[in-house]
């Protein structure tokens, strides 16, 4: 677990010359999936839906870790991150579809 981001750690970790960079977290960020104006306009729904994505930071990062450090299909990450947080991705979609994708992962 990474402590609070902080400042002045921060400085430390973005100065290369630094001998002692201190522990920090990363600031937050917003994660933004881009589309073409024809691929809107051809799947409104589907535009709609990625407008709605937000991934909290710490489960993204134990993500993107477990794919790196241990080779993990994305597939497999994924199932895994459905099934331990659906209180993340259960917001972007409608009950109906919420239900079929709970389903799904029995």
């Amino acid at each position: 677990e990474e402590p609070p981001f902080d400042a002045e750690a921060w400085k430390t970790l973005t100065d290369a010359d630094n001998p002692d960079p201190k522990p920090t977290r990363s600031l937050a960020s917003k994660l933004s999936i881009g589309v073409s104006t024809p691929f809107q306009k051809a799947h409104p729904q589907i535009a709609a839906f990625f407008e709605k994505v937000e991934f909290p930071i710490d489960p993204l990062n134990r993500a993107l870790a477990t794919m790196s450090e241990h080779h993990t299909a994305p597939r497999e990450v994924a199932q895994a991150f459905l099934k331990e947080h659906p209180e993340v991705w259960k917001a972007w979609l409608t009950e109906d579809v919420a239900q079929k994708v709970e389903a799904s992962l029995k």
